[in-house]
């Protein structure tokens, strides 16, 4: 299973390679005038929010209390995503069911996350203000985790499982929408590597903490309250760690 999704990536990273260049000016396969467009949106993207937020260096920006607060709530995220991800088929598994109808069960939350991420970004693509998209894919996590701690194996466990699975995975695009609000340049790309570094820890303490809840208690809900508390902060953090932007991006509409 390991070699069959392993391989498909590794091969991609030479077509990666290939076809995605470092800017839309290396981009053979766009025509020139979307080459100049995307050039020229970029252009003045970086410059509105370096008027608005001023340019920060690379030094700056690793130490700005918004990065270290988007590093929190990335952590929040990523507690919560490793943690579920890990323990899910436990979880379902722990409803009597089979490791094969484990397996169809589990799968069900992922085809619902992957249908609710799409027309979630699509609805917030026309929307200014990611912030309140992110923090509501958190409450939804919130609320889904909750549920799922108090419903045990009751048949509303799958709806709770597929509010989180809506929340976490709506949440990835429109959370790394944020740094560009006030980064640009090597600030941005530094930052970026920052916060990916500093939440994806949460991938140690999710698993790590329920874990030790279901051997202690021998029971996930504990556990899932904790992911459920780490969402619910998540979401209040990132409502003051970026202030809404005072320009409107029309490129949408273009």
């Amino acid at each position: 299973m390991f070699l069959a999704e392993g391989i498909p990536a590794a091969l991609m990273g030479f077509v990666v390679l290939a076809f995605m260049t470092d800017r839309p000016s290396s981009a053979k396969w766009l025509l020139p005038k979307e080459r100049e467009w995307l050039e020229d949106v970029l252009q003045r993207e970086r410059d509105e929010v370096e008027a608005e937020h001023t340019r920060l260096s690379l030094g700056q920006a690793l130490v700005d209390p918004r990065v270290l607060a988007l590093s929190l709530v990335y952590f929040g995220m990523g507690t919560a995503t490793y943690g579920v991800v890990y323990f899910l088929p436990q979880i379902i598994k722990g409803w009597g069911l089979s490791n094969l109808a484990t397996g169809f069960v589990a799968s069900v939350p992922d085809i619902v996350g992957t249908i609710g991420m799409l027309v979630w970004g699509y609805f917030s693509d026309r929307s200014t203000d990611r912030r309140s998209g992110v923090a509501a894919t958190m409450l939804l996590c919130t609320v889904g985790l909750i549920g799922l701690g108090l419903f045990g194996a009751s048949p509303w466990s799958l709806i709770a499982m597929a509010m989180v699975s809506v929340g976490l995975n709506a949440s990835r695009p429109l959370f790394w929408a944020l740094p560009s609000l006030f980064l640009s340049r090597t600030a941005a790309a530094g930052a970026i590597a920052l916060i990916n570094a500093l939440g994806n820890l949460g991938g140690i303490a999710g698993p790590t903490m329920l874990g030790w809840v279901r051997t202690s208690t021998g029971s996930f809900s504990d556990g899932l309250y904790f992911l459920a508390f780490c969402t619910f902060v998540a979401g209040m953090v990132v409502l003051v760690a970026v202030r809404p932007p005072a320009r409107v991006a029309a490129y949408v509409a273009e």
